[in-house]
């Protein structure tokens, strides 16, 4: 039960993370990418991968869990300018919590600016079968590189200051009355 809980709980950080979004076309930048690093850090390659998919299968569904509340079910979705993406969230947060899960800060920011990596190169291929190379680097890569930086770093400090949290409440657990 513990597991499922995880998985939903880090595939609802996802959805949450596509309400922070700034409108860009044809691509907008949201929170999604950060809410992805850091469930791979905290739960892990397997169980992040897990939410992910969840994640996708709730887009799939039609639920309006997208950027800015869309909804694009099925075919719609996978044919919309996000789903390179958005399906890459799946392998994404599998590298993040690769090289990340239980590190440090520095193998954690590594982490992070790798899965955005993944991301990008999910996402910009597809984004190029619509809409021609050139454009889908000038829109759907360039824009968001200072911003993978830096949700990179962000996640990277939330997951060490979570960790760092746990760390000594269990050492406060452990201490006598």
């Amino acid at each position: 039960m513990k597991l499922i809980l995880i998985v939903v709980a880090g595939a609802l950080a996802i959805a949450a993370g596509a309400r922070l979004a700034i409108p860009m076309v044809p691509v907008p930048t949201t929170g999604q990418t950060l809410a992805v690093v850091i469930v791979g850090l905290l739960a892990g390659p397997r169980l992040g991968a897990a939410s992910a998919v969840l994640y996708l299968v709730m887009v799939l569904a039609g639920l309006p869990v997208l950027a800015s509340g869309e909804r694009l079910a099925g075919a719609a979705f996978l044919q919309s300018a996000t789903a390179g993406y958005v399906v890459g969230f799946i392998p994404a947060a599998a590298v993040v919590g690769v090289i990340g899960w239980r590190r440090g800060f520095v193998l954690a920011c590594l982490a992070a600016v790798a899965g955005h990596a993944v991301v990008l190169a999910c996402g910009v291929p597809l984004l190029a079968l619509k809409i021609g190379w050139g454009a889908a680097v000038t829109h759907g890569l360039l824009p968001f590189l200072l911003g993978a930086l830096a949700k990179s770093v962000v996640g990277a400090g939330i997951v060490t200051g979570i960790r760092a949290m746990r760390r000594d409440a269990q050492v406060d657990e452990r201490r006598p009355g």
